[in-house]
C-alpha cells in the first residue's frame, strides 16, 4: 500500500485537492498524508526587546487548520489518514514529505491569471522539483 501527500493551506483549492485526493486514495487503495507548513514570519524575527512578546504557536495552527479542513472535507472511513504540521517553507516540507510518496497532490491557488501565471509558487515548484508525480487540482 502507498500514500498520496496533500499540501493544506487553509484555501478553498486546498479543500478542492483534498478532496480529489481522497477520492483517488480510495480507488487506489493508498492512504493520505496531509501536510500543513509553517514559518515564523521574518517581521517576527525582527521585532525589537521592548515590544511586547507576540505569543505565536505556528505549529499548533497549522495543525488546527489541518484538523478543520479534513472536517470539512469528507473521506472515506477506509482511506487511513495522517497529519503532518510541519515548520518550513511549504516547498521544501511538500517535497521531503513527497519523498516515496505515489502521488504530491495541490490546489492551484496562483491568483496571476493578469501575469498568464496560472499557478502559484509552490504548485509550480512542486511541478517542476517533485520527486514524485504531481497533480495540481484547478476549478470548483
Amino acid at each position: 500500500m502507498g500514500y498520496i501527500v496533500v499540501g493544506l493551506d487553509g484555501s478553498e483549492p486546498a479543500r478542492r485537492a483534498l478532496a480529489w485526493a481522497a477520492e483517488e486514495a480510495e480507488l487506489r487503495g493508498d492512504s493520505l498524508v496531509v501536510v500543513a507548513a509553517w514559518e515564523v514570519p521574518a517581521s517576527a524575527l525582527m521585532a525589537t526587546t521592548d515590544a511586547q512578546p507576540i505569543e505565536l504557536d505556528l505549529g499548533a495552527d497549522a495543525e488546527a487548520r489541518a484538523v478543520e479542513v479534513l472536517q470539512s472535507v469528507e473521506t472515506t472511513p477506509t482511506v487511513a489518514v495522517r497529519k503532518v504540521a510541519a515548520e518550513g517553507h511549504p516547498t521544501a516540507v511538500l517535497m521531503r514529505e513527497a519523498a516515496g510518496a505515489d502521488l504530491l497532490v495541490l490546489g492551484a491557488s496562483g491568483h496571476r491569471e493578469i501575469t498568464g501565471l496560472l499557478l502559484g509558487s509552490v504548485a509550480l515548484h512542486a511541478v517542476t522539483h517533485a520527486p514524485c508525480p504531481v497533480v495540481v487540482v484547478r476549478g470548483g
